[in-house]
């Protein structure tokens, strides 16, 4: 009996001994659960620890501890981290929705749509905000931004803007193609091909960089040329004939070294060479004009001494 009433006392003792030496854990059979804490606050479970887990992911700093310290996910008042693996947040059936400030911050949907700044997202991935950057470099106002510490990206609804040369590319087929949404079918506008050749309104370049269906309007347009025919005017130059020219007017209906009808209508023709062969014909008329004008003046002068000889005569004969 004696043994029995030291049994019982021993094992009281035992059970009494975290009550009176120092209790940190509260473990009712109703109502909550504190660990680390006598008082437990919340509605069922309130896990009280010492300093953070911190930026070197130390698990032995977690107030709470799933798995082990080497490959397991640590938990403090703020700071989940997940050590050696991978972290899985999950919803079965819900979507994942993140707060701040009691604000909603973003979403990931059960559909996997990912939101920002919206809990409903239309698409994949959806950035909503208000404002614009508004032509200036105003990072803190743009919707999206991309930095890799030294140059970045910015971009809102209708602007995108970068602090470095922005390259555009594809890896295949053509590089931008510009167009205008309109039912039932999109209109081409501009199209920038893989070879560098540009087209507008049109995406056929043929042998062409610029191609555009369409006019053209310009203040001013510069054609660099590589000759000029300036050698109308050197001395070994041979203009044709009159006669001869007359002759290929007559039988082919085009000026020499002009393309005729047919060949424009097919293949187009230089702006540069056109210029070019006009101010040669302008050149060759000048000359002609002049050669004539020698000849003009010639024939005056041979007139007016024909004149002066018959006017001699002519008071000779009255003398007699």
């Amino acid at each position: 009996m004696v043994t029995k009433v030291k049994s019982v006392l021993v094992l009281g003792l035992f059970f009494l001994s975290p009550l009176a030496i120092g209790q940190t854990n509260t473990l009712p059979t109703t109502g909550k659960v504190g660990v680390g804490t006598v008082s437990p606050q919340g509605t069922a479970l309130n896990v009280i620890g010492n300093g953070t887990i911190g930026p070197t992911d130390n698990l032995n700093y977690s107030w709470l501890l799933v798995g082990e310290v080497q490959q397991g996910i640590g938990m403090d008042d703020n700071q989940i981290t997940q050590v050696g693996d991978q972290l899985y947040l999950a919803a079965k059936t819900g979507s994942i929705r993140y707060k701040t400030m009691g604000f909603d911050r973003g979403v990931v949907t059960n559909s996997g749509n990912f939101g920002f700044g919206t809990i409903t997202p239309l698409g994949r991935v959806e950035i909503r905000n208000t404002g614009t950057i508004a032509g200036e470099w105003q990072p803190g106002r743009s919707f999206l931004h991309i930095n890799d510490g030294t140059n970045a990206l910015i971009m809102d609804p209708n602007e995108f803007y970068t602090s470095t040369t922005l390259n555009i590319g594809s890896s295949s087929s053509d590089i931008v193609v510009f167009r205008a949404l309109e039912a039932p079918i999109a209109r081409d506008l501009m199209t920038i091909k893989r070879d560098g050749s540009v087209g507008i309104g049109t995406k056929t370049t043929g042998d062409h960089l610029l191609a555009v269906e369409g006019s053209v309007g310009a203040r001013e347009v510069k054609v660099e040329m590589s000759s000029w025919p300036d050698f109308v005017f050197d001395k070994e130059y041979k203009l044709m004939p009159l006669k001869d020219l007359n002759f290929f007017l007559k039988s082919n209906r085009h000026l020499p070294e002009i393309p005729n009808k047919e060949h424009i209508l097919k293949n187009g023709i230089s702006l540069g060479d056109m210029n070019a062969m006009l101010l040669q014909k302008i050149e060759e008329l000048t000359l002609y004009i002049i050669n004539q004008n020698e000849k003009i003046e010639n024939l005056e002068l041979q007139n007016k001494n024909i004149n002066n000889r018959l006017s001699v005569l002519s008071h000779q004969s009255t003398r007699e």
